[in-house]
């Protein structure tokens, strides 16, 4: 499969640019397209919207449910800007990486639709 290269995803997305990278290292992939995310690009199309819509489904779920408790006051501070999201790393991580886990999702979806047929 040949994939449209995308080099404005780069900075932020190199598994997945289209673009094969020289030498070594975790942040620049030697491939076009990360093997792992190749493979689920490669997905016929019933089974690769199953996978995306499951996924997709998961993280927005979590999403919500740990942003509806942010606001909850964190009685561990004397001040009363303290929440649970301000508060507590965990939380404000966990919403962090549910937010990437949702726009990674969007990327894919984006690169297998804008993937060049042979």
């Amino acid at each position: 499969m040949v994939y449209k290269e995308n080099p404005d995803l780069t900075s932020k997305y190199p598994a997945i640019d289209g673009i094969a990278k020289e030498g070594e290292g975790k942040i620049q992939s030697q491939e076009a397209i990360r093997r792992d995310v190749e493979e689920i690009l490669k997905l016929p199309d019933a089974e690769f919207n199953t996978w995306h819509k499951e996924k997709m489904g998961h993280a927005q779920s979590l999403y919500t449910i740990v942003s509806g408790i942010g606001d909850v006051p964190n009685l561990g501070y004397g001040s009363e800007e303290y929440t649970m999201k301000t508060g507590s790393t965990t939380l404000h991580s966990l919403t962090q990486t549910l937010e990437q886990t949702i726009d990674f999702l969007e990327k894919i979806a984006l690169v297998r639709a804008n993937r060049k047929k042979e």
